[in-house]
């Protein structure tokens, strides 16, 4: 419990520190004229507006910043752990172009990369983390065992109520044909 208190306000921290820095320089994170801009570009045709790739850089980095302050706050931690992976990926690529540098910028390029791949990688285990509860899955599996023995227990019981009603309904016949043949044998007697 304790250690989640101190390490998601950490692990928020870098990615809050990336978003702002998006926010406040756009044109840092994704170069004019760059691979990255183009792609800004063609992520923003597809959504069929006229949207700059800073404005897009911006509206990740709010993204960032939000999710991280409510990360950081333990308010849905597993969403916005969530949230900020899927932010990170595409800021992290962008702001790395390894694909596009040669020699030491690249070497360089690579290693930013691997520490953004960590952040991404404690991000990914705080979409997974459940605090010490069960996960959602284990829960519905326990609730179906139990929703089948609770069925079993009913079935069961509705078997011996209807057995026992069967019991005593033929106890019942059984003794009304004792008194029929009981009644039959007085009623001979007095023919004969």
């Amino acid at each position: 419990m304790m250690l989640r208190r101190i390490a998601r306000p950490l692990l928020a921290a870098s990615v809050i520190a990336d978003g702002v820095h998006a926010v406040r320089h756009p044109h840092q994170v994704v170069r004019p004229d760059s691979t990255g801009e183009n792609l800004m570009r063609n992520a923003a045709a597809r959504t069929g507006r006229d949207v700059s790739p800073a404005t897009l850089v911006r509206t990740l980095g709010a993204v960032k910043v939000a999710s991280g302050a409510m990360l950081a706050l333990g308010i849905l931690p597993r969403v916005n752990a969530g949230v900020l992976a899927a932010a990170h990926l595409p800021t992290t690529l962008l702001t790395n172009p390894v694909w596009t540098l040669k020699g030491q910028a690249r070497k360089d390029a690579a290693a930013a990369v691997l520490r953004e791949s960590a952040v991404l990688g404690g991000l990914l285990l705080a979409t997974v983390d459940t605090a010490g509860k069960p996960s959602l899955a284990w829960r519905l599996e326990q609730s179906r065992d139990h929703a089948a023995e609770i069925k079993d227990a009913v079935t069961e019981a509705a078997q011996d109520a209807a057995r026992t009603a069967t019991d005593a309904a033929e106890k019942k016949a059984a003794k009304a044909l004792a008194a029929a043949r009981k009644e039959a044998r007085k009623a001979a007697a007095t023919l004969s």
